[in-house]
This record gives structure tokens, C-alpha cells and sequence, in this order.
């Protein structure tokens, strides 16, 4: 119900029960006109006054029911306004959802990649790990092979210059016994007298006391003592090289130092061979 039907009914109700005062009025009452004219004049002012008040109510309530239509119409404005919104934000939701997920997709797929990538340079670290420690252990074992080598070259190097210092002393005395050789030739072709005992120098130096050492190194026919100068050793002299009492061999010694000399083994004996720690000795006469 309307609220313009609800002040028809209010207005309709007052004006029954106004009547219905009147009536009731004029049948209990003696006739007097006059009086029944001020009262019904009183009445028709109230009755004006009743319609004004209801007019104006009237109006009021016309006036709050514009207003609230108006309010009902700006909310639903502001609700279809809002709606849109809602809406707009929702498809924009989605829209971002659909990103997003495809995104996420994406960023699943790249995960997997490096994944695998990682499990394969997991897998090639751990290779090279092994290819690594395989080539540390291989260079471990070159370097010793190496430091063998540049020992056994050192050794070989001093070797070779014994041997070259054997070597230049054994051809000074091949030279001065070639040169002997052809004094006494000279000698024998123009009949002079050869000296006795001139014939050949005697290698085998004698000794005024018993000169006794041990081998220290042997390389091939070259062997070093650890007995020189200092101990009685002298060039070209010939050492007897024995073993717990057996005879090895000899030594023609051919460089002497204070307190080492090195010689040419000769005269080995059969099946044996001179070696480290063999003892040496030259017998006084």
C-alpha cells in the first residue's frame, strides 16, 4: 500500500467520524439553530483545519517518498554502477587467474629444465670429480716417476762425469805410456841401454801401510771408495775388491779426491759382481 492511499484512507476516516459526531449531535439536541450554525461553522473551520493538516501532512509525506524514490534510485544507480565494477574487477581477476596459471605452467615447465639440467651437471660434476682425482692420482704418480728419473739422471750425470774424468785421465796415461813406448823404441833402434824395470810402469803402487776402505757406488765398471789422499790413495794405484773374504775383483783407481777416489773395475771374477758396501784394500809391501 501506497503512502498517498494511506492518507486517502486517514482523511476519509476523519471525515466519518466528524460526521458521525454531527449526526449524532443533531439527534440528541433541542433545534437551535443558531447555536447548531456557530457549531457547524466551528466544525466545517476544524474540519478546514483538519484538511490543511492533512494536506500538509499529505505534501510531507509526498515530499519523503520523492526523496526515498530518489534514494532508492540513486542506490540503484550506485548498486548497478557497483555491479559493473564488481564485474569489471572480476573479469580483470580472471583474466590475471589466466595469466597467472599460465605463468605458473611456465615457470612448472622451466623448473623441470633445471631440474634435469641440474641432475646433469650434478652428474658431469661428479665425472669430473672422479676424471679429476683419477688425473691428481695419475700426476701423483708421474711426479714420483719424475723425481725418480731426475734422480736417476743427477746419478747418471755424476756418473758420466766420473767416467769422463776416468776417461781423460786413462787417455793421459795411454799418451804418456805411447810416449815411453817411444823413448824405448828411440832407445832400442840407437842401442843405448835400457834401465832396468824401465820397460813398463808399474800400475800397482806400493803402499808404506795397509789401505783399507769400503765401495760407496757402482755404475757399470766405475765404482767410488770412500778413502782418498788423506788415507794414502794415489792415482794408478790397483786395490783388491773383496766380500766377506772373497775375492771380487780389482780397482784401478783413476781420480782421487781428499776423501773419496773412483776407479775402473778389472779383473772381475766369474759371476761375481762389485756392489755397495764391498770392501777395498791395497796391502803394504
Amino acid at each position: 500500500m501506497s503512502i498517498l492511499t494511506k492518507i486517502c484512507v486517514v482523511i476519509l476516516v476523519f471525515a466519518v467520524l466528524v460526521a458521525s459526531g454531527v449526526f449524532v449531535t443533531l439527534t440528541t439536541a433541542m433545534p437551535n439553530y443558531r447555536a447548531l450554525f456557530e457549531q457547524e461553522k466551528l466544525g466545517r473551520e476544524q474540519n478546514a483545519m483538519h484538511y490543511r493538516t492533512a494536506v500538509l501532512a499529505n505534501q510531507q509525506l509526498r515530499g519523503e517518498r520523492d526523496a526515498a524514490v530518489d534514494r532508492s534510485s540513486q542506490l540503484a544507480r550506485e548498486k548497478d554502477d557497483a555491479q559493473r565494477t564488481a564485474l569489471g574487477e572480476i573479469e580483470s581477476l580472471r583474466a590475471d587467474k589466466v595469466a597467472l596459471t599460465r605463468g605458473v605452467e611456465g615457470i612448472r615447465a622451466d623448473l623441470a629444465k633445471l631440474e634435469q639440467t641440474l641432475k646433469t651437471e650434478q652428474d658431469a660434476r661428479v665425472k669430473l670429480q672422479g676424471d679429476l682425482k683419477s688425473e691428481m692420482d695419475e700426476n701423483v704418480t708421474l711426479q714420483e716417476r719424475n723425481r725418480e728419473l731426475i734422480d736417476a739422471l743427477r746419478d747418471k750425470d755424476v756418473a758420466l762425469q766420473r767416467l769422463e774424468l776416468i776417461a781423460k785421465n786413462l787417455r793421459q796415461t795411454l799418451s804418456d805410456q805411447e810416449r815411453r813406448i817411444q823413448d824405448l823404441e828411440t832407445q832400442l833402434a840407437s842401442g843405448s841401454r835400457v834401465a832396468p824395470g824401465a820397460g813398463a810402469e808399474v800400475i800397482a803402487a806400493t803402499a808404506a801401510e795397509d789401505i783399507r776402505g769400503t765401495v760407496t757406488a757402482v755404475d757399470e765398471n766405475v765404482a767410488s771408495i770412500n778413502i782418498g789422499t788423506a788415507n794414502g790413495v794415489r792415482k794408478g794405484m790397483k786395490m783388491t775388491v773383496y766380500r766377506g773374504g772373497e775375492f771380487v775383483s780389482f780397482l784401478q783407481v783413476a781420480e782421487v779426491d781428499v776423501n773419496a777416489s773412483y776407479g775402473v773395475i778389472v779383473d772381475k771374477r766369474m759371476g761375481m759382481e762389485p756392489q755397495q758396501g764391498d770392501k777395498v784394500k791395497v796391502e803394504a809391501r
